[in-house]
C-alpha cells in the first residue's frame, strides 16, 4: 500500500482498527499503479486483508487488487465491464487470454466471452452459459469466487505451495 499511497500515521492505526474500515488514502504523484485507477482523484480507498480470500488474493498476486464500481466521473455509467477491462489490457499491455473472469448475468456476457478463462457461480444466468468455461458449484455470495480462485492455483500447479503457506 505504502508504494502508492502517501499513507500517513493516523490512517495506518484507523486501517488495523477491527472493523477493518476502508480509509481515503491520498494517492502517490508518482506511482506504477495504472492511470485507470481513479483517474483525477487524489485519493484511494484502502483496506488491509481481513478474510481468507483477501489474504489469498495479495499474498499470491504481488499486486494491489483494484475493487470498483468502474464508473468515470462525467461519463454515463458503464454497463459493460469488458469496456473498462479493455482500457486497464491496453494501459497494462495484456491480453484477453491473460483475464480469468466470473459473472453472473448478461452485463457480463461480452467480458466472460472474451476472457481467457470464465467462470459463472452456480445461479448465474442461464443466458451466459454458452460463453463461460465453467460453472461453479457455489453460488454467487456463497463461495463461487474461491472456488475460482482455488481452480486457478490447482491449474497453475501452485495448490501445494498455497497450502503450505498457511501452515
Amino acid at each position: 500500500m505504502k508504494e502508492y499511497t502517501s499513507l500517513t500515521k493516523k490512517e495506518e492505526e484507523l486501517l488495523t482498527l477491527k472493523e477493518k474500515p476502508i480509509v481515503l488514502v491520498k494517492k502517490q504523484t508518482k506511482s506504477n499503479l495504472s492511470n485507470s485507477v481513479a483517474p483525477n482523484i487524489n485519493r484511494l480507498g484502502c483496506f488491509i486483508a481481513y478474510t481468507p480470500l483477501h489474504h489469498l488474493l495479495f499474498r499470491f498476486l504481488h499486486k494491489p487488487i483494484v475493487a470498483t464500481s468502474a464508473n468515470l466521473k462525467d461519463e454515463p455509467i458503464i454497463r459493460y465491464k469488458d469496456e473498462v477491462l479493455e482500457n486497464i489490457l491496453k494501459e497494462e499491455n495484456l491480453s484477453w487470454n491473460q483475464v480469468a473472469a466470473i459473472g453472473d448475468d448478461l452485463n457480463d456476457y461480452k467480458m466472460l466471452k472474451k476472457a481467457g478463462l470464465s467462470f459463472t457461480p452456480a445461479n448465474g444466468s442461464k443466458y451466459i452459459e454458452d460463453v463461460v468455461n465453467i460453472r461453479c458449484e457455489a453460488y454467487g455470495g456463497s463461495g463461487a469466487v474461491k472456488e475460482m480462485i482455488e481452480y486457478i492455483i490447482k491449474e497453475d500447479g501452485i495448490e501445494e505451495e498455497y497450502v503450505n503457506s498457511w501452515l
